[in-house]
C-alpha cells in the first residue's frame, strides 16, 4: 500500500488531518495492538529475539517521526515546519 495510508482505517486512502479520529493500544502480555476509529491497524507479537516493550505503564503522545522507518510510516519534509498535533481528549488505562 501506499506509505502515505498504511495504517489507516482499511488501508483506504483518507485525509487523516481532515478531523480528529479514536486511537486505541492494547498492550498485554502477548501482543501489542494499534486501532484507528475501532479498526484493528497493526499486530505486534511477542516473539522470542525480537525487541518487546517491556514498560507499558506509561503513556507518552506527540508527533512522530518516521522518516527512518524505512519508507512504510512515511517521510518528513522538515521544511514545512512547525508541526501541530490536536488531541480533543485522552484516556490511559492500564491492563497491566
Amino acid at each position: 500500500p501506499n506509505a502515505q495510508y498504511f495504517h489507516t482505517p482499511g488501508n483506504v486512502a483518507q485525509d487523516m488531518a481532515a478531523g480528529f479520529h479514536n486511537y486505541a493500544i492494547e498492550v498485554n502480555q502477548d501482543n501489542i495492538k494499534w486501532y484507528i476509529d475501532n479498526w484493528l491497524t497493526r499486530t505486534l507479537p511477542k516473539t522470542n529475539g525480537v525487541p518487546f516493550p517491556s514498560n507499558a505503564g506509561q503513556a507518552r503522545m506527540g508527533i512522530w517521526d518516521g522518516s527512518q522507518t524505512s519508507g512504510w510510516a512515511g517521510t518528513v519534509d522538515w521544511t514545512k515546519a512547525p508541526f501541530i498535533t490536536e488531541v480533543e481528549w485522552f484516556k490511559f488505562t492500564p491492563y497491566c
